[in-house]
């Protein structure tokens, strides 16, 4: 059913994902183009995943031109998905992303409910709850719209803002002490910078793509928390051969301030559940060989790494966790080389988990 500012909410992570499947539903579901201009599609899409459980999606995606004439820009979109597993998890949203004056501007609107249900495994790595993770949910609306200026080649940047009003049951002691809810909300503004100069947006060969948030949640706006939000990251691609490819990752995210559990950052790396390993300061890098095989059919290899810690000079002390795995891929569409594929992945702590994908990690 990942993420910009990655645990500011569960809630947001579900959505994102779900909506962000639906941007290649015009290659390779069902539905048609009316004209070059405008087209309507839907897609069934299959949930795995190691935090929320198993289950299904169902998206609808329409693509137009706001400019008939316009050819640079890529086509605008209107995307709506709802989707549910079997550990009773559901959200369902509706996004979109508009392109002006040859893709000089760019605009991305994003809202959703969604009733979340996951494991807190406490604050670091050696937390006591590691081993006894404490069920809790999120339930809520969650809202965050960008509008991105381009200055330079391959580079925008713009003003953003998120809402998020949800509340959260803990049930520490099932069955002996009755589950508690928490109401909170989180009201943030801030910039995001954008850089991308990928042959395509699916599963690139050549290029980099780099993205940066900064965000205040502050109570003078609406807040229950005040806190500084920082996440970014880049991934360059490098072409080998025409079928192989090494891509690679690094992100790094902080937040400060009385920043709640919920939006602590959190490593993201497939293998670990998440949210299992969270605190105020994270770091993480992977790598990916993705190699066509033959026909439509390839396979990668990739591993990674990163920590959490309460502060950046902790991490010299910390632990490192590690996670790799292998993956098969299926290239749905030629033109746009969009691939599905399914990923096996083995963490450090013993973790491993599969996950069905739409296009690649990153």
């Amino acid at each position: 059913m990942p993420l910009t500012v990655h645990a500011q909410s569960r809630i947001k992570d579900n959505i994102d994902e779900q909506l962000d499947e639906t941007k290649s539903a015009d290659k390779i579901a069902i539905g048609r183009p009316v004209d070059d201009s405008f087209g309507i599609y839907g897609m069934p899409i299959p949930i795995v995943n190691p935090t929320i459980g198993n289950g299904l999606a169902v998206a609808g995606l329409m693509t137009f031109r706001l400019d008939p004439d316009d050819k640079v820009s890529p086509r605008s979109t209107i995307a709506a998905g709802i989707g549910a597993t079997n550990n009773r998890s559901y959200a369902f949203g509706a996004g979109t992303s508009l392109y002006f004056d040859e893709d000089r501007y760019r605009v991305d609107l994003m809202s959703g409910y969604g009733n979340v249900n996951l494991k807190f495994y406490g604050v670091g790595n050696d937390s006591a709850l590691q081993n006894h993770p404490v069920d809790f949910g999120i339930r809520g609306l969650f809202t965050s719209a960008n509008a991105r200026a381009r200055v330079a080649d391959h580079f925008y940047v713009g003003p953003l803002v998120k809402y998020l009003d949800s509340t959260v049951n803990f049930d520490v002691l099932p069955g002996i002490v009755p589950p508690r809810d928490l109401d909170f909300r989180l009201v943030g503004a801030g910039m995001i910078g954008e850089y991308d100069s990928r042959d395509t947006s699916f599963s690139p060969h050549h290029g980099v793509y780099a993205e940066l948030e900064i965000v205040r949640f502050d109570k003078g706006i609406g807040s229950n928390f005040g806190f500084f939000h920082v996440d970014g990251s880049a991934a360059p691609y490098l072409e080998l051969t025409p079928d192989l490819v090494l891509a690679a990752q690094g992100r790094v995210a902080a937040a400060s301030g009385s920043a709640p559990i919920f939006a602590l950052p959190y490593v993201t790396l497939r293998g670990f559940p998440g949210g299992k390993y969270l605190d105020n300061v994270t770091w993480q890098a992977q790598a990916e060989l993705r190699w066509r095989i033959f026909w439509r059919i390839g396979v990668v290899a990739f591993a990674g790494a990163g920590q959490v810690a309460p502060d950046v000079g902790d991490f010299i002390e910390g632990d490192l966790l590690y996670s790799g795995g292998v993956g098969i891929r299926f290239v749905a569409s030629e033109s746009e080389r969009i691939n599905l594929g399914i990923d096996y992945a083995r963490a450090s702590d013993g973790d491993s988990a599969y996950y069905f994908r739409i296009g690649e990690a990153f």
